[in-house]
């Protein structure tokens, strides 16, 4: 053997192992989140101020925030812990990236910005914010002295208390995200640096909300603020549509709309054709704006005009559609008459279900009146019609009953509903 020409060949083969990048076990990837489209305000838009008051993660000291990696191999090294050492000057430095995020999309931020640390219970804004980080997860791989890569995904729980109403006036979950695994290009960032970017993300998606928007250029605060006085609607009462639910099913469902609010999702139904939808107050929330979903997947924007906690109702407008919407009953139902509900049963996925039962009777708890029925209903119908063989709404589905088993539902009578909201069909 040529002992020169095998060196050499070591030697080269070294090298090559030298240059080659690493084969490192696999770092875990963040969920991404979608960076939605900011609503800016226009130029000369008067906004009301706002200050993000408080900024708090879930996890206590010690608790797992994610993974922590090291090394060119990026090695597990085990749990990454939650610690102002990993985390120094979080609160603050969300509290900054916040100011200038929205004074990019031209809100005003109330407070000083050179004075970001100080207590902020002296600040004098129309609007306090809240942000709670629910969810949370990291990845952090220190490559070397000076490069690292990792990522992190957030879930962020806001809500936007008015002083003046004293009250929440709006909530929203917003999603935020930041990762790099490019072992080429590695950057310098710490978990907490990384942290604030995703917080960026929630941020800008918070300002990508109709609701909020619309709240902070001031129609809503002023409406939220403004002494509660007794709604009065008169909408146009609806015909009887010939043939009953058995021949109008196609038509009912596209007039019945999963409802998406800060609480979760219900169900909600149009009673008349310029945009007004009738559901549940536990549906809704304490929202002002919510998300209405048609049967079609259009997306529509609605605002939450009344609530009657009491009586578990609210009342919502959209903007007009072209769909039919569903007449009601004056009268109600006898024990044993067909009925049927229509609904979101288990969210959107299977919106537009509809399922057939009886009256099975009246009952009153409390002092308040329902419709019982053995009607299949799950969570997420609430705030569906009940409808009779004519395919007039007789109730609103509240599922109060549901937990006993065998089918004992129970709903919301629906002349008592628009009573309550002060809706009068002429």
């Amino acid at each position: 053997m040529d002992i020169a020409k095998f060196s050499l060949g070591v030697i080269v083969h070294c090298a090559i192992l030298a240059l080659a990048p690493p084969v490192f076990a696999d770092l875990p990837k963040v969920k991404d989140a979608e960076a939605r489209k900011v609503l800016q305000l226009v130029d000369g838009s008067k906004s009301q101020a706002v200050l993000l008051k408080q900024f708090k993660v879930t996890l206590t000291d010690g608790e797992p925030a994610g993974a922590a990696f090291t090394g060119r191999w990026c090695d597990p090294r085990g749990v990454l812990p939650w610690s102002t050492n990993n985390f120094a000057n979080i609160s603050g430095r969300a509290v900054k990236a916040f100011r200038e995020d929205l004074n990019k999309a031209g809100y005003t931020v109330a407070g000083d910005p050179n004075d970001l640390f100080s207590d902020t219970s002296a600040v004098k804004a129309d609007l306090e914010l809240g942000a709670l980080v629910t969810d949370l997860v990291v990845t952090h791989c220190q490559v070397s002295n000076s490069g690292a890569i990792g990522g992190v995904y957030m879930k962020v729980k806001w809500q936007v208390y008015s002083p003046l109403a004293k009250q929440v006036v709006f909530q929203a979950i917003t999603e935020g995200s930041s990762q790099n695994l490019n072992l080429d290009k590695q950057d310098v960032y710490r978990p907490s640096d990384r942290l604030i970017d995703a917080f960026r993300l929630a941020t800008d998606n918070l300002l990508a909300e109709q609701g909020f928007h619309d709240l902070v250029l001031g129609s809503s605060q002023q409406q939220a603020a403004t002494p509660a006085t007794e709604s009065h609607y008169e909408l146009s009462r609806l015909p009887l549509v010939a043939g009953g639910a058995a021949k109008n099913v196609g038509a009912m469902r596209s007039s019945v709309a999963t409802v998406f609010s800060s609480v979760g999702t219900g169900s909600g139904f149009f009673i008349s054709t310029n945009g007004y939808l009738v559901t549940n107050q536990h549906v809704v929330g304490d929202s002002k704006y919510v998300k209405i979903k048609l049967l079609t997947g259009r997306e529509l924007v609605g605002e939450v005009l009344v609530t009657k906690r009491i009586r578990d109702v609210a009342l919502i407008k959209t903007e007009p559609i072209e769909i039919t919407a569903l007449p009601t009953r004056d009268g109600e139902p006898n024990v044993g008459d067909d009925v049927y509900v229509l609904g979101s049963p288990l969210g959107e996925k299977f919106q537009g279900t509809l399922t057939k039962g009886v009256l099975s009777g009246y009952r009153e708890f409390d002092g308040i009146r329902y419709l019982q029925s053995d009607v299949a209903v799950l969570p997420g119908n609430s705030g569906g019609p009940l409808l009779d063989n004519a395919g007039a709404v007789v109730g609103i589905a509240r599922l109060g009953g549901g937990t006993q088993g065998g089918n004992l539902n129970l709903f919301i009578p629906i002349g008592e509903a628009l009573n309550q909201l002060g809706v009068e069909l002429k």
